[in-house]
């Protein structure tokens, strides 16, 4: 009877993985991409918030201050400077949307290291009575954002290596 008792159990064992195996290779529903995105960039904090400047030069800005580290742009009708790849429902076609930055200077194995946080809060007002309904974000444009700093930051170590170079 011991010997059917550790059959069972062996049987038992090595069907089980084989039983979790579909699902583990089964897609998972896609999270949303809600909430800021950030990036670290092992750079000096003055050329991050360059870079982060130029990286949003076409956008209307509110806020730049630079001692809090705080970028916010001017409210933004939705599709006027971003155009998603996708198409998006027709509720977003009277969105307006504000875009935060937010820049934190660190220190990492030695090397100074900013970290830079980008939120999007998409709201809508269907009319005059209701409140604002906020709207979750692709994340699409606030990693384009993120890309874009990292670009700058690498061209400007290019073009400051090629000057040095030169001298």
């Amino acid at each position: 009877m011991a010997s059917h008792t550790l059959l069972r159990t062996i049987i038992i064992f090595s069907v089980l993985p084989l039983l979790g195996g579909c699902s583990l290779l089964a897609p998972s529903p896609r999270t949303s991409d809600v909430g800021p995105h950030e990036r670290v960039y092992f750079a000096s904090y003055n050329l991050v918030w360059n870079a982060l400047q130029k990286s949003l030069v076409k956008y209307p800005i509110h806020t730049n201050n630079i001692d809090a580290g705080l970028l916010i742009t001017e409210s933004i009708k939705n599709r006027k400077l971003w155009t998603p790849l996708l198409p998006q429902s027709s509720k977003y076609n009277h969105s307006t949307y504000v875009l935060t930055a937010r820049v934190t200077r660190g220190h990492f194995d030695g090397r100074d290291s900013v970290r830079v946080e980008i939120e999007k809060k998409i709201s809508l007002e269907r009319d005059f009575f209701s409140g604002q309904e906020p709207l979750p974000s692709d994340g699409l444009e606030e990693k384009s954002i993120l890309y874009r700093i990292g670009r700058e930051l690498t061209l400007e170590s290019a073009l400051r290596k090629a000057y040095e170079k030169k001298q």
